[in-house]
């Protein structure tokens, strides 16, 4: 074998050397990658869990509404959020509404079994709208519902993926 062949022979496997290198050195980073995203993906889990991105001006009315006696006025805060949630029936314009107003069903001994919510405009009751197991409900939700579940299962496939290829590629 002549001296030059000799010499772009090892360039070459130094060179594959290296691609393989490359190639290990990569798969390690998107597993690194893959992790991290996955944890920041539990940790706005944990966040949510713990009410960080819960609107407190929907928590502040469904108090507001579980307190109250008489009503809810319409500059409570919150009362336009819940307004656009539970709009009033078809047959009432939302500039005549005034307030949030509660029919509580409740046993002999004034245990509550069912509360309904109506809006009073123009001094008149309208039909119901929501219950109060429906304002609980709307004031837990929360826009991030579904991204801390997004970004985790994207880490996760990450690094499902490099390592999968790790196993049939016959790397690491």
């Amino acid at each position: 074998m002549a001296k030059g062949q000799g010499q772009k022979l090892l360039t070459a496997r130094l060179e594959i050397g290296q691609a393989v290198h490359s190639v290990g050195t990569m798969l390690k980073e998107l597993k690194l990658l893959g992790l991290a995203v996955g944890f920041l993906g539990i940790a706005i889990a944990f966040l949510d869990l713990l009410g960080y991105f819960v609107d407190q001006d929907r928590v502040a009315l469904r108090d507001n509404i579980r307190g109250s006696s008489g009503g809810v006025p319409r500059h409570a805060r919150g009362f336009d959020k819940f307004m656009k949630r539970f709009p009033p029936p078809g047959h009432v314009d939302q500039a005549v509404v005034t307030h949030i107003v509660k029919d509580i069903l409740q046993t002999h001994d004034r245990f509550p079994i069912n509360i309904t919510l109506r809006y009073l405009a123009a001094d008149n009751r309208t039909a119901p709208v929501a219950t109060f197991s429906d304002v609980e409900r709307w004031a837990a939700e929360t826009r991030f519902g579904w991204v801390s579940w997004i970004v985790a299962a994207v880490g996760w496939l990450v690094v499902a993926a490099t390592e999968l290829y790790g196993m049939f590629s016959g790397g690491e």
